[in-house]
């Protein structure tokens, strides 16, 4: 869990991590390429596929994304405040560009699709948006976040590899003097497919973070097996606590208060792992320091 910060409430997502090193987080839905990742894919509705992308192709998609962004926000690298992104971070002016096509092209991603939809090599994918947001604390407050999460992981790590990690739904407030940058969004806990009019699995989601995905920066939060029928994150309950959401479309948002976020995790990676989940399943995202990620 992420130890609470000087002046700051706290916002719990709980990981399943077992071991850290310094490069390597081993969790259990990390899978290595060979091993059978789609079981875990279609049991829980996710999934992490590790070095999808080699560090070189991490690298080269990281640059041709900078390019991109100076011809797209003149001087971003050099000054955050140039780059015009909306709270969220979704960055549709990016979404043909080089570095998303060095990451939707990758060998190992199609692999890993042909895989889920039974060894079909004709596949379509949408041309969703790169995701990024800009720093929003301090160097400071970054390393105190920092420090705050090695040390709550340290101590959860402790505790047993069979401690139950409690959730709450109280929301990271930094201090002002700590900010750099508007503190970015999130849409909340919600589904991209109508549990009323298409039930059964329809597509696969995924992305590749470029930055490592911690507890410090954030970002895919999902609730597992929330993509089966039943349980009580399930999209038979869901369907019987929100009955108006059958003429939502397929965006269906959950309220704040619902129970699905007593289930929530938060999915930790490594640059260039492909993670994966269903659109039947229930994910959010939360806030990340500098994050780019791909659907």
């Amino acid at each position: 869990m992420a130890a609470l910060l000087p002046e700051t409430k706290q916002q719990q997502y709980p990981s399943s991590t077992t071991t850290t090193t310094t490069t390597t987080t081993t969790t259990t839905y990390r899978f290595h390429p060979d091993e059978d990742w789609l079981s875990h894919l279609q049991t829980q509705g996710f999934c992490v596929i590790a070095n999808a992308l080699s560090p070189t192709d991490v690298n080269i998609a990281t640059e041709l994304l900078w390019q991109d962004m100076e011809l797209t926000w003149p001087g971003a690298k050099e000054n955050f405040a140039n780059m015009k992104l909306p709270a969220h971070g979704l960055a549709p002016e990016l979404c043909q560009s080089a570095g998303a096509w060095h990451v939707r092209g990758n060998t190992n991603i199609k692999q890993a699709y042909e895989k889920i939809w039974d060894g079909d090599k004709e596949l379509i994918t949408s041309m969703d948006c790169v995701i990024c947001w800009r720093p929003w604390r301090t160097a400071a407050a970054a390393a105190a976040a920092a420090a705050a999460a090695a040390a709550a992981a340290a101590a959860a790590a402790g505790a047993g590899a069979g401690a139950k990690e409690s959730t709450t739904d109280k929301e990271l407030v930094m201090p002002q003097s700590l900010t750099l940058q508007k503190r970015p969004r999130t849409e909340g806990l919600h589904l991209d497919q109508s549990p009323f009019h298409k039930p059964n699995l329809e597509t696969i989601q995924g992305m590749v973070p470029l930055l490592p995905v911690t507890l410090v920066t954030g970002g895919l939060v999902v609730v597992p097996e929330s993509h089966l029928m039943t349980g009580v994150t399930g999209k038979k309950a869901l369907k019987e606590r929100y009955p108006h959401l059958k003429g939502a479309g397929d965006w269906c948002p959950l309220p704040k208060q619902d129970m699905s976020y007593q289930h929530q995790l938060l999915l930790e990676a490594e640059a260039g792992d492909l993670i994966l989940w269903g659109e039947n399943l229930v994910p959010i995202f939360f806030f990340s320091l500098f994050f780019f990620s791909f659907f």
